[in-house]
């Protein structure tokens, strides 16, 4: 214990002391057999004053044991060590510019960046494409810390990347403009990690042909996979004026790392400016039928951003249909969603069997979505299913199946319905009623505001529509109001629309009415008892109405 704390003295002693001998007994430490020696000798030169203290660690580094290097590679010694690395990099000893290049390599030190690429712009540095690389590692991280910042494990205090980014980015705007004196590649592909889409020079090197760094530049925006590279390609989706070098990037590119990265960019509604700009474009290469396996990879919500990207282009409304059909094939859930949609633009007779088809795929959204799609298509037998999907099991497909209904049976709604009642006779009063009653959401509530302000006249002619509704269950509460009226043909009436009512409430006020001194009171109430009588509501209307109304 005594040693130990005698080495702790004379390690605070070594670390304060302004002898330059100090230096030598600090390197002799770095390479001492016993661990926690050479972690505290690095530990105490990095705390020097003086970058010459900083230059004979960075020296020795490389011969020591990788517990020295992550001693010395932590947030905090790195901020300690910055400057004696930045003199350096910047000194005419080539042997310890690479050292400190290494060294910010290893410590992931953004704030070095700026540096880097000054040194490596000059034409005549010895070591610039090794400062280059080290400079593009560097944009790397720094790039991951601004685009990806929760895949970023924090080592040390997270500290906001705006700073070293915009350090950094001055210093790569005079590389990328010296491009063509030190012809690094390196500098061109940092300077598109890091800047921001409507950046100036970014523009007047990509609308500039005769500059040095155009097309380097643009080989590097096709090919990169680097989120900042990316990210600047699909921005000139939300650019009013974007670069035409940079569009023909965005519409060329077919890696699936970008086609990913660019749908997962605009999200499953993608900005009205992305959908605009896209109306100028003739489509992606992407969704050429050769990449059709690559789509059928992505994920669903993916998959559906792809779909509304394509159909805002001036894609030919054939390879569209076509590509619908593969979705609707092979898609995932939401991307056969999507698929209805986009189909639903495209008068054809194929994308009428689309729809058809979509019909009796086993997940409820996409029924849904095709149910939406009914409407005033002239597809053959679209009333009967239409019609058939207002019973679906799933509420999903039953609303969609009704906002079909109003738009392609206007007439099938509770107001049109009281006002032909009376000019109906039966069966076609049933089918017509029961129609209504499952295709107008807002019916129930239409019943309830009549009987609430009707006279007694009225009333009772409310009631009686109301029994062929077939929307007891809805009605109830109201319907039970009325089931004990003093007028026997209005509790008849009642009862009667009550008919199929399966809860409690509604079934033990019908049991009491079959006891009332009214018989065709009791009657009613022993119909309404029952079960609903099966009424084939497609073909009866088909029968009945399709000329009368069409789709």
């Amino acid at each position: 214990m005594a040693t130990t704390r005698g080495i702790e003295r004379t390690l605070r002693l070594l670390t304060r002391t302004a002898n330059p001998a100090a230096i030598e007994v600090l390197d002799a430490g770095l390479r001492s057999d016993e661990p926690v020696m050479r972690e505290a000798a690095a530990r105490a030169l990095s705390r020097r004053r003086g970058s010459a203290s900083v230059h004979t660690l960075l020296l020795a580094l490389a011969e020591t044991p990788p517990d020295v290097q992550r001693a010395v590679s932590t947030p905090d010694a790195a901020l300690r060590l910055r400057p004696g690395v930045l003199s350096a990099i910047k000194g005419d000893d080539l042997h310890l510019c690479k050292r400190a290049a290494r060294y910010a390599h290893d410590a992931g030190d953004a704030y070095v960046l700026p540096t880097l690429a000054e040194q490596s712009s000059r034409p005549d540095h010895p070591y610039g494409l090794g400062l280059a690389t080290t400079a593009l590692h560097l944009a790397k991280l720094l790039s991951e810390r601004i685009y990806t910042p929760d895949q970023v494990a924090p080592d040390g205090p997270v500290q906001d990347p705006a700073f070293p980014r915009r350090a950094a980015l001055n210093a790569l705007i005079r590389a990328v403009d010296l491009f063509g004196k030190h012809g690094h590649l390196e500098l061109v592909e940092a300077f598109l990690l890091l800047v921001v889409p409507d950046d100036l020079v970014l523009r007047r090197v990509l609308t500039d042909p005769t500059h040095a760094a155009h097309q380097p530049m643009l080989e590097s925006l096709a090919n990169s996979t680097a989120p900042g590279a990316m990210h600047v390609v699909c921005a000139a989706l939300l650019q009013e004026h974007p670069p035409a070098p940079l569009i023909g990037v965005l519409t060329s590119r077919t890696d699936r790392a970008f086609v990913e990265y660019l749908l997962t960019d605009l999200g499953e509604q993608p900005p009205l400016r992305a959908l605009e700009s896209a109306r100028g474009l003739a489509g992606f290469a992407w969704g050429e039928p050769q990449h059709q396996p690559t789509l059928m990879q992505l994920t669903g919500p993916q998959q559906a951003t792809a779909l509304k990207l394509l159909a805002a282009t001036s894609m030919s409304k054939r390879r569209l249909s076509a590509l619908c059909e593969a979705m609707l094939e092979s898609g995932k859930v939401e991307g056969r969603v999507s698929a209805c949609h986009v189909i639903g633009g495209l008068n054809s007779r194929v994308a009428s069997s689309l729809i058809s088809r979509a019909l009796t795929d086993p997940e409820n959204a996409v029924v849904a979505a095709a149910t939406t799609q009914l409407r005033n298509r002239g597809i053959d037998g679209s009333t009967e299913k239409l019609i058939s999907l207002l019973d679906h099991q799933h509420e999903s497909v039953q609303k969609a199946a009704q906002g079909a209904a109003q738009s392609s049976l206007p007439e099938h709604n509770y107001r049109a319905f009281c006002e032909r009642f009376d000019l109906l006779e039966e069966p076609a009063r049933q089918v017509q009623g029961r129609l209504v009653g499952k295709a107008d959401p807002k019916c129930a509530a239409a019943v309830r505001r009549d009987l609430s302000t009707a006279s007694p006249k009225q009333r009772l002619r409310t009631l009686e529509v109301a029994g062929a509704l077939g929307i007891g269950d809805q009605l109830s509460e109201a319907l039970l109001e009325h089931i004990s009226d003093d007028d026997p043909a209005i509790r008849a009436a009642a009862a009667r629309a009550l008919g199929g009512a399966k809860n409690e409430a509604a079934r033990k006020a019908l049991t009491a009415a079959l006891k009332d001194k009214n018989s065709t009171v009791r009657e009613a109430a022993d119909q309404a008892l029952g079960p609903l009588p099966p009424i084939d509501l497609a073909s009866g209307l088909v029968s009945d109405m399709q000329q009368e109304f069409p789709l």
